[in-house]
């Protein structure tokens, strides 16, 4: 299955999980949501396209991003910078995990370093 077909399924899947979310769009790598209490998210779905390779089931994985987005849900309003922590990795640590398939943000800041 191309990734643009798992994009479109897995919204799809995502929309059958849950009663209080609508599909705002699609697109290859993310898809909009729009929850029933006005809240919008986008979600990344690399990850979920690699497990669903991988072999896992197409609702096993919309069933837990939809577990997540109900817990990121309660939680949606503003965020306090008290709970965002920044992690300091070179680049050597950036290439090790890309390799293995993992995304990451990386901002560099100093030499090899960066968040």
């Amino acid at each position: 299955m191309s990734k643009r077909q798992f994009a479109l399924e897995f919204a799809d899947e995502l929309a059958k999980q849950s009663s209080e979310l609508q599909i705002g769009g699609v697109e290859d790598d993310q898809i909009h949501l729009v929850f029933s209490d006005g809240w919008k998210t986008t979600v990344f779905i690399d990850n979920a396209f690699r497990r669903y390779q991988a072999g896992e089931a197409i609702d096993k994985l919309a069933a837990a991003f939809v577990l997540g987005l109900r817990q990121a849900g309660k939680a949606h309003g503003e965020t306090e910078s008290s709970v965002i922590v920044a992690t300091i990795r070179s680049t050597d640590w950036l290439s090790e995990t890309s390799a293995k398939g993992i995304d990451n943000y990386f901002k560099p800041i100093a030499g090899d370093l960066g968040i």
